[in-house]
């Protein structure tokens, strides 16, 4: 096939029928292919469809799906590949792979990593591997003065000391001259403590001409797929771990400033069609052949209309040919139906080959299991990753005007006070009128705060009603949060026995709603805007330090209006309790000590 021809499937023919047993030999180790593809995300999930991508459909219904978060302290796709291999966050900015034959402006990357690295010869390192990291030594040193303190090429180690056979196929490159086209983050998922990665290759061979396709480039998927066979059959029974990155949709988010609104989409269903016959391809000779097969799909980064959505979670399935029946995906990173995180995938591949993780990665294996919603996993999965996009895009808005109307209350609330005892003091004459309107006001300053008080609650709830729209939402806490209040002010009047009783019961009431909450799986923090934040990844169980500190300020403040309205109901003990606060403050002010 010429090079500036379109991905023909029928090319590569594999031997076998389709419905060949897997059978397994004693000691054999899967073959497992990691697909990555910068720039997917959830957005193309939700638009994909049965007679256009058949491959998604198929993984759609057989796969095990999970959301993956990939945010790292560090920016970059280079960061998100290194963490997948350390099992821990890394920091690899900058970094890429060479081949090991390359040069740019005179230098070979094989000469510059055993200089940097200080073993040199025919000898030395590198003289086995296809693909190399110069920047090894400056990533080693860089993560050493961190505070993850990871161990960069990790799992390409602990799988080169077992004889798995490692390969790495990265498609990223722009092109066109200078460094800035060089785009090769894939090799640092799979090198080893030196930065090597014994098979594969990176860069412009990867692609061909097409005049229609971003960059006047395409992937060359039937290159690809025949060296994927290659290495599949050079590994026999020790197995393998090969990565494939593709690169046509990256570049095609790359250059959208430069396409007309229709011209975009119409490529990108292109590339979409093409992503999908080779996937196609891969689990048919998955399904083939003897050897067992294991694909896991993944995505380092989504794209700028993705992010706009703020559908920030990448798709991350694994799927096995004999695979039945759809599930969703979860670890002990997480606790979430669904949801995983980047340091879960190096803990997760060593299982594969039934290798337990090295203590430096603090990620934990996945587990698979049936969705609630039967055969739709898929579905329920993107309905699940719409709503916590939902609450993360309108956390700050609502926090922030909520955060003002508080301290608002507050303000109104001492100045409705510092009135008041002018008042009280003969400061301050009203009119008739006015004093009427003080009444008024005193009323919406009591129920501003009583609403401040019942703002947790309405909080906690929206997290039950997270399939609403933003509108909705919004407008349940706004009624609830000015309804509540002027109730709980109408209802306590001026009675003072009344509002110790009122907050006593809010507090009581918010504490036992937290907690219930908490003993039933967290569903409403979940989804709640003073929650934890799926997307940031800091916390995804647990009550959360947000809900915590309401929990103790609610609890304190329904145990102090209970003791202060169990006093006022034995007034002698309310009143031996003044006298010794009385007499503290009197020996205090007289310099004695207690």
């Amino acid at each position: 096939m010429g090079i500036t021809e379109p991905f023909d499937p029928a090319v590569i023919q594999s031997g076998g029928t389709a419905n060949s047993q897997v059978i397994h030999s004693v000691g054999e180790q899967p073959n497992v292919t990691v697909l990555s593809i910068p720039y997917l995300s959830f957005v193309e999930l939700e638009q994909g469809g049965a007679a256009q991508l058949p491959a998604f459909e198929r993984l759609k219904a057989t796969g095990e799906w999970a959301a993956m978060n990939v945010r790292v302290p560090f920016k970059g796709l280079e960061s998100v590949y290194a963490t997948w291999g350390a099992g821990q966050m890394t920091d690899a900015r900058g970094a890429q792979g060479w081949n090991a034959g390359e040069r740019r402006n005179g230098q070979r990357g094989a000469a510059m990593l055993e200089r940097f690295s200080g073993a040199q010869g025919e000898a030395g390192p590198t003289a086995a591997a296809a693909v190399l990291v110069p920047d090894m030594e400056s990533i080693r040193a860089a993560n050493a003065a961190g505070v993850y303190l990871p161990e960069p090429g990790l799992l390409g180690s602990t799988l080169q000391a077992q004889g798995i056979r490692i390969a790495v196929w990265s498609d990223l490159d722009l092109p066109g001259g200078g460094g800035e086209h060089y785009r090769r983050p894939a090799p640092l998922m799979v090198m080893n403590e030196h930065g090597l990665v014994e098979h594969g290759r990176v860069g412009e061979r990867l692609f061909m001409e097409r005049a229609g396709m971003p960059y006047g480039v395409q992937t060359r998927y039937d290159w690809l797929l025949a060296q994927w066979q290659k290495e599949r059959g050079a590994a026999a029974a020790a197995g393998s771990l090969q990565v494939i990155e593709l690169g046509d949709l990256y570049r095609l988010y790359e250059e959208k400033a430069r396409y007309a609104p229709d011209a975009f989409v119409q490529t990108k269903r292109l590339v979409l069609e093409q992503l999908d016959l080779f996937l196609g391809e891969l689990m048919r000779a998955m399904g083939e052949d003897s050897m067992r097969g294991v694909l896991w799909l993944v995505s380092p980064q989504v794209h700028t209309d993705a992010k706009q959505e703020k559908m920030l979670l990448t798709p991350a399935v694994r799927w096995l040919p004999n695979s039945s029946g759809s599930k969703w995906l979860t670890s002990e990173t997480t606790r979430r139906l669904g949801v995983i995180a980047a340091v879960d995938l190096a803990p997760s591949l060593l299982r594969e080959y039934g290798l337990s993780s090295p203590k430096e990665i603090i990620g934990r294996p996945v587990m698979a299991a049936p969705a609630s919603s039967g055969s739709a996993t898929l579905d329920a999965l993107l309905v699940e990753v719409r709503n916590m996009s939902k609450i993360y895009a309108l956390r700050p808005p609502m926090l922030y005007s909520l955060a003002g109307y508080e301290i608002g209350a507050m303000l109104l609330g001492l100045t409705f006070a510092w009135r008041r005892r002018l008042r009280s003091r003969g400061q301050l004459m009203l009119e008739q009128g006015a004093e009427r309107s003080s009444v008024w006001w005193g009323f919406a300053v009591r129920g501003m705060l009583f609403s401040v008080l019942l703002l947790p609650a309405l909080l906690l709830s929206m997290g039950w009603l997270v399939a609403w729209s933003v509108p909705w939402l919004v407008g349940y806490v706004l009624v609830g949060v000015l309804a509540g209040g002027a109730i709980v002010a109408y209802v306590t009047g001026g009675s003072a026995s009344r509002l110790i009783a009122a907050l006593g019961w809010i507090g009581g009431v918010v504490s036992a709603l937290i907690i219930a909450d908490g003993l039933t799986g967290a569903e409403a923090m979940k989804h709640s805007v003073l929650g934890y934040d799926v997307l940031i990844g800091a916390r995804y169980y647990g009550i959360g330090n947000e809900f915590m500190g309401v929990l103790l300020g609610a609890a304190v403040l329904g145990l102090s209006a209970g003791l202060q309205a169990r006093a006022r109901r034995r007034p002698a003990a309310a009143r031996a309790a003044h006298r010794l606060d009385n007499r503290i403050q009197r020996k205090s002010s007289e310099g004695h000590r207690f």
